[in-house]
């Protein structure tokens, strides 16, 4: 749990929030397909798929981190779509949230064809 302080109270963001924050900032990045995970399985068709996949958070004190697995589109500059991908989770949670993102880390697993 992240909890920060401001004039009106304590505001306190779980992982979970942390981690839709990242998937949904990433939505439009160039060259990224989606994030690993991301519209598969039964709980997702059936709604139930409550925690995002392929995205970990670990906030250890005031330390946040963001651990993203995805699969971009073939022929793209794969470093390019990564840097994106990183700076574009930063930005999102800062501006959402108003912290900080202490590590963002990409780990590309996959690669599909244009659609």
């Amino acid at each position: 749990m992240k909890i920060i302080e401001t004039e009106a109270g304590k505001l306190a963001f779980s992982e979970e929030t942390v981690a839709a924050l990242a998937v949904w900032s990433v939505a439009h990045v160039p060259g990224l397909a989606r994030v690993a995970g991301q519209g598969e399985g039964l709980a997702h068709l059936l709604g139930r798929d409550r925690l995002p996949k392929g995205v970990s958070v670990e906030i250890r004190g005031g330390e946040v981190t963001v651990e993203l697995d995805i699969i971009v589109v073939y022929g793209v500059d794969i470093r390019e779509t990564a840097r994106a991908t990183i700076a574009t989770v930063r930005d999102g949670i800062r501006e959402a949230l108003g912290f900080e993102v202490d590590d963002v880390q990409v780990n590309v697993v996959g690669v599909e064809p244009r659609r």
